[in-house]
């Protein structure tokens, strides 16, 4: 994710087609990444509830379980649908040899940057509290 974090909205302005289609590629392997921690959380999560002994922490799994499924359920594959229709797009641009000073399709760019970017950040936040919640689970048995 350094990489999305690198970029900005002039040095986007700037960059070439196949520099998008990069970008993009890069956030198609991300979402492929999230999904995987997502099943491993699920996983942990289903291993550890056995060791659950508080109202609390019952509601806490239920919690992260929750944000599991919207996640994957949800708002992942809406990323990856909209990345998958913007590539697309690009290949379409690419095909018609049309000007990479297309603004349209650069403004989609940098509102799908702001998403995942958003959405990366919101990911990191719920796995410190899953990894502070797990520790707290596995030092109590």
């Amino acid at each position: 994710m350094e990489q999305l974090e690198l970029e900005n909205i002039d040095f986007l302005k700037e960059r070439n087609l196949e520099d998008l289609h990069y970008s993009s590629k890069q956030w198609l392997f991300n979402i492929d990444f999230w999904r995987q921690e997502l099943n491993f959380f699920q996983n942990l999560l289903d291993t550890q509830a056995k060791h659950v002994t508080t109202v609390d922490q019952k509601k806490q799994i239920d919690h992260f379980q929750n944000l599991i499924i919207y996640y994957q359920g949800e708002l992942l594959d809406e990323f990856h649908q909209k990345v998958r229709r913007h590539e697309k797009r690009l290949k379409n641009l690419l095909i018609n040899n049309e000007s990479p000073t297309d603004l349209s399709y650069r403004e989609n760019h940098n509102l799908l940057f702001d998403q995942i970017i958003s959405f990366d950040n919101q990911f990191k936040k719920y796995k410190l509290e899953l990894y502070s919640f797990m520790s707290q689970v596995i030092s109590s048995y």
